[in-house]
């Protein structure tokens, strides 16, 4: 199957771009600049090929893990202040802590008004 991909982009393997979109977390200017090419080629290329998509999917899911591995690690710091910035992040985040209750205020839906209906009656 053929992939109308920008001309620039035709001396680039498409390995090597796979490569560069999970290393660089999916950051389509950052592997742009590793591969010498220009952003709107690469992400015109991307678009185009559904196996660049993925990778560029799964170079976004890389961070999000490396992310909270960070996360995780400032939870089991020998900082008191650390370990508390990085549980209170967690908390108020954390789709699982939400469930239980934590997370961010918010106010209160307001209820909506009762409605009401004016019937008059005729002069008897």
């Amino acid at each position: 199957m053929g992939y109308l991909v920008p001309h620039s982009m035709s001396r680039v393997p498409v390995a090597r771009v796979e490569d560069a979109l999970v290393e660089s977390w999916g950051n389509i200017p950052i592997a742009a600049r590793r591969l010498k090419v220009r952003a709107e080629d690469l992400r015109a290329m991307v678009w185009a090929m559904p196996a660049l998509v993925d990778a560029m999917l799964s170079g976004l899911e890389q961070a999000l893990d490396e992310a909270e591995i960070s996360i995780f690690r400032g939870m089991r710091s020998v900082s008191p202040d650390r370990r508390l910035r990085a549980a209170t992040f967690y908390l108020t985040h954390s789709p699982g802590a939400k469930r239980r209750g934590w997370g961010r205020l918010t106010a209160p839906k307001p209820e909506p008004e009762p409605e009401v209906n004016l019937v008059w009656r005729e002069n008897a």
